[in-house]
């Protein structure tokens, strides 16, 4: 009688035996799926915050930015003005008088119709009478007919010999002939400092570019330099289609 319940016994046991196997495997596998939502949750939650954080700091170099180009534009309207009104006036005792512009600026400059600079605030003999018919911020108002600000790409200036941002606005006479260019020097490490003083991660950078794909300040580290065409990657194929669809993104 005993022989006959040893082998129930033991299946009994044996059952139990692989239920309690079955129990903590499905127990295993719960914990890891728990474990594996909460990392998947956090995850979605810190690309979330990441996403915001650069989204917010994207809105405040942005707002930097316009109000800096902003502040010059103005400034190059009333120096163009100035001149319309009276073409002998005095550029330097103007500049330190109204004091519109800081260190930002390397330069401020009237090119003649010539293409030659006929007044610079730069304190150097041969800053007068430089040859610029070759610069793009010369060369695009000769037949430009509209009244926008004009932003170049990062050149080394011929009487500064640094790296600059050309600023330049169309001066016309009044019968709307060309007669000159009106033209701020931008220093683009003043934007790169301020991008450098936000705290954007030791991995973060930031890169100001221009809708033709040519970087026109750094931030960060990034191994891009200034003047580099990015031109080719594709956020930029991006744009060329969207303005093929006839949509205008916003320029720099």
């Amino acid at each position: 009688m005993r022989s006959h319940n040893t082998p129930d016994k033991t299946r009994w046991l044996r059952a139990l035996a692989q239920s309690s196997t079955w129990l903590s495997a499905i127990i295993i596998i719960f914990v890891w799926s728990s474990i594996i939502f909460h990392l998947q949750v956090e995850r979605s939650a810190a690309e979330r915050g990441a996403v915001l954080n650069s989204a917010n700091l994207a809105r405040a170099f942005e707002e930097h930015l316009a109000r800096t180009l902003n502040d010059i534009d103005r400034s190059l309207k009333a120096i163009r003005a100035n001149y319309i009104a009276d073409e002998s006036f005095n550029l330097k005792r103007w500049l330190r008088s109204t004091q519109l512009f800081d260190d930002q600026t390397l330069q401020v400059g009237l090119i003649g119709v010539d293409g030659f600079i006929k007044l610079s605030s730069v304190d150097s003999r041969s800053a007068v009478g430089t040859d610029l018919r070759d610069r793009e911020h010369y060369r695009h108002f000769l037949t430009a007919a509209d009244d926008e600000l004009f932003i170049s790409k990062p050149i080394i200036g011929r009487t500064t010999g640094k790296w600059s941002i050309q600023l330049a606005r169309r001066i016309e006479r009044s019968d709307g002939s060309f007669a000159g260019v009106i033209v701020e020097s931008l220093d683009p490490n003043y934007l790169s400092r301020f991008y450098s003083s936000v705290d954007i991660g030791e991995a973060g950078y930031v890169r100001i570019v221009g809708t033709d794909g040519i970087v026109r300040a750094v931030g960060g580290h990034t191994p891009e330099l200034l003047g580099q065409d990015l031109s080719g990657v594709t956020l930029f194929s991006t744009l060329r289609a969207i303005r093929r669809a006839g949509f205008t993104p916003k320029a720099f």
